[in-house]
């Protein structure tokens, strides 16, 4: 249909002009539509040669398989594993065996439990199953790529996430410069932190290299050490006993800087407290988002008791405007849930200012369809943080949050970097389960540094992209989440330059929006713009940089480090 007639029709009647947007996304895809008889033949043979069935098969595997892990007596799923890893359970006990086919990360008498990496991925053949899954699934998409006249594999990607190559080309520099320079810095102070707390064992570390520190009164040890240093004037190692060095597994090892760390991080937090906690959180930002999160509690619209065979993970349904949203988590008492809480309650709020838009339009594109729910997590976290009276559990909480902006920026922008160089390997034909490896390792090591940059190896880790399901289910989805968390940063930025007197109006707009409008025009209120490399890089200074410096500075007030060291 030409132009011209569209804008007649949608002019002449209002029910029709509501879904001005919509059509509008229809049409940009049509451009990369095949000749009718082409489609149909594609829609007709796709039960049967598309490579669903390779990736069910490869998730029903990942999701059953079981692991041994020491210190417990039944074998652990997929899941449970990753919990004991997310949520910080950690494990005290005895050593690992060579029956132990997850990989144990042992930090003096603890061990932080890594799902990915070792054996029982080899064990159950889950490496096998993602190489057929991935290799199928890169192919159908570099070959629909070509044939439908897509740029490249990921502006496939930005198509369908109404986005331009241009905002996510922007976005991937900022990270591969500004943001992995901030990176290595966390990462380096928190391979300092633990090294000061007599967590690990540091590479080519020695007493003189502390000599001149001022040693926080708990580390006793590292005193002694220094007194040895001074007496003998010789570079005399630390002694560390039977603790390990800095490897990438370790980059989640819990930080305890008090005695009371410990007991903290195992007591459990009753439902009521998690409520209470993410309503206060809510008040500090947005009455409507109170209102409307009491609306869900009120209505009965989160699911949050533990029950034998419920779905594991967390996530909200948008539903239809009819019907509402629902909340579907398991609520085990475990601090995590409550930020759980916060993400999932700020999707459904999302979703309620949404609803205006109809059937249609109320879903938000994907790049923005992370912003209510990272901004409710992160001022719940903000809240909490501002509540903390203990410097050294300021320091714990600070650190904890920047492996989580690590993991959500750096490590997802690796990730992506990871599906980039499978799609330009699968070119040359079937790529191996060993390429698949090495890739991995590469963009890892892209983003995080050789080994004795940071981290002193990788030992373990060059099967994980076996578990990363994002890559069969949707290509090139990853970086949405990078881009999510900068945009949230982005959005608290903006706030408080100018003086967040209006801001609270603008968002709720923002979200009411729904999928009326794409990311360039939905920041235009707030002065921002995307399509430039400084907004990326100033995002990542705001979001990922204050985070660290202020850290960094916490940590040698309490003399952790030397403040010349940052």
């Amino acid at each position: 249909m030409p132009s011209e007639t569209l804008e007649e029709l949608l002019s002449a009647d209002e029910r029709v002009r509501r879904y001005h947007a919509f059509v509008g996304r229809i049409r940009l895809q049509g451009q990369f539509l095949l000749d009718e008889a082409i489609e149909r033949a594609l829609n007709v043979r796709a039960p049967w040669t598309s490579p669903d069935t390779a990736v069910k098969a490869y998730r029903k595997q990942l999701s059953s398989s079981t692991f041994r892990i020491a210190g417990q007596p039944e074998a652990l799923s997929y899941s449970q594993i990753r919990e004991f890893m997310l949520v910080r359970q950690w494990l005290t006990g005895k050593l690992p065996t060579e029956s132990d086919s997850a990989c144990m990360c042992v930090h003096g008498n603890t061990r932080a439990v890594s799902p990915r990496g070792c054996s029982g991925i080899v064990e159950n053949r889950i490496d096998k199953f993602a190489a057929l899954a991935l290799n199928m699934v890169v192919g159908n998409w570099i070959i629909e790529t070509r044939e439908r006249g897509y740029h490249s594999p990921r502006s496939r990607r930005n198509v369908l996430n109404s986005i331009s190559d241009e905002i996510v080309n922007a976005l991937i520099a900022a990270v591969k410069e500004e943001g992995v320079q901030v990176t290595r810095r966390a990462m380096l102070l928190k391979k300092r932190l633990l090294t000061a707390t007599g967590k690990i064992k540091v590479s080519q570390t020695t007493g003189t290299d502390f000599h001149r520190r001022k040693i926080h009164p708990d580390c006793l040890w590292q005193r002694f050490s220094q007194v040895c240093s001074v007496i003998l004037h010789l570079p005399v190692p630390f002694v560390y006993f039977d603790i390990q060095t800095f490897s990438f597994v370790d980059r989640l090892a819990p930080l305890t800087l008090t005695k009371d760390s410990s007991a903290e991080a195992t007591a459990r937090v009753p439902w009521c407290q998690a409520v209470e906690t993410v309503k206060n959180g809510y008040a500090s930002f947005s009455p409507v988002f109170v209102r409307l999160f009491e609306k869900l509690l009120n209505e009965g619209r989160i699911d949050a008791a533990p029950a034998d065979g419920k779905q594991t993970g967390a996530f909200c349904s948008g539903g239809t405007p009819a019907t509402g949203p629902f909340i579907l988590m398991t609520h085990t008492g475990v601090k995590a849930n409550v930020q759980t809480l916060a993400h999932e309650a700020g999707h459904a709020i999302h979703f309620l200012l949404a609803y205006e838009q109809g059937n249609l339009q109320y879903h938000p594109p994907l790049p923005l369809a992370e912003t209510a729910s990272l901004m409710g997590e992160t001022v719940v976290f903000f809240h909490l943080l501002d509540q903390t009276e203990s410097p050294h559990k300021v320091l714990e909480m600070l650190v904890e949050h920047l492996d989580s902006l690590v993991g959500t920026i750096t490590r997802q922008v690796s990730f992506d970097r990871f599906e980039e160089l499978v799609h330009e390997t699968r070119l040359s034909g079937i790529v191996g389960d060993d390429e698949f490896d090495r890739l991995w390792l590469q963009s890892t090591k892209e983003f995080f540094g050789d080994e004795g940059d940071v981290f002193d190896d990788y030992a373990g880790i060059e099967k994980d992209w076996s578990t990363v399901h994002h890559f069969t289910k949707a290509p090139f989805y990853v970086y949405s989440y990078a881009l999510a968390d900068l945009l949230v940063g982005s959005l608290l930025a903006a706030r408080t330059q100018n003086d967040g007197s209006d801001f609270e109006e603008k968002f709720i707009s923002f979200l009411q929006a729904g999928d009326t409008a794409d990311l360039e025009t939905a920041l235009r209120p707030f002065g921002l713009d995307p399509t430039t490399p400084s907004f990326w890089r100033d995002a990542i200074g705001m979001r990922l940089g204050t985070a660290v410096e202020r850290a960094e500075r916490l940590a040698s007030e309490l003399g952790y480090i030397e403040a010349s060291r940052y």
